[in-house]
């Protein structure tokens, strides 16, 4: 981590494992300190799921700055869990999510990804994709693919277009999956 300064415009700006950050600045607020309407009034939430703790830190100051309400896994199996344990499965609005990690990769976990949130926008964030690999994923409904290093502007664009995308008929469709699911009555 390191604070670079650009002497002409007296920008400063953090680098965070190849990720350049701006300053939050003084009067925002972190997702944990919003009041409840607050919250309900976010962005959405955006599952992070990368094996190295910068690019993680990096992502959550990004997303809580735009507003973002950020769950954090070191891996996929970790993802996983965070997904299947969070309170609100619609309130999921994108997954961005790393390749190359040790126990479960995302190769593994994107398609579990896919079917459990299909409104979801997954972005894939990996300092290697082949062309073949990013056809694959694609074919399993990757909505964006990114190169590390990557600049905060490009990693928000792709997610807020992939959320605005995937919407509202996403989540209609989750809904109406669910409403005409069978229910079984307790007796």
């Amino acid at each position: 981590m390191k604070l670079c300064h650009d002497w002409a415009s007296s920008k400063k700006t953090w680098q965070i494992a190849g990720l350049e950050l701006e300053p939050k600045a003084q009067s925002s607020k972190l997702p944990a300190q919003l009041t409840k309407e607050e919250r309900r009034m976010s962005e959405g939430r955006v599952l992070v799921v990368d094996d190295e703790v910068d690019v993680r830190k990096a992502l959550r100051l990004i997303l809580s700055k735009a507003g973002y309400d950020v769950v954090e896994a070191e891996d996929g199996e970790a993802g996983v869990r965070a997904i299947k344990r969070g309170d609100n499965p619609f309130a999921l609005g994108a997954i961005v999510c790393d390749l190359k990690m040790p126990n479960m990769g995302g190769m593994e976990a994107i398609p579990y990804f896919r079917s459990q949130f299909p409104h979801a926008a997954v972005v894939v964030l990996s300092g290697e994709v082949t062309t073949e690999r990013a056809k694959v994923l694609h074919k399993q409904g990757v909505s964006s693919i990114l190169s590390k290093p990557m600049d905060q502007a490009t990693l928000l664009a792709a997610i807020k277009k992939n959320i605005r995308h995937r919407g509202v008929e996403g989540r209609f469709d989750d809904m109406m999956n669910t409403l005409s699911s069978p229910c079984h009555e307790s007796v």
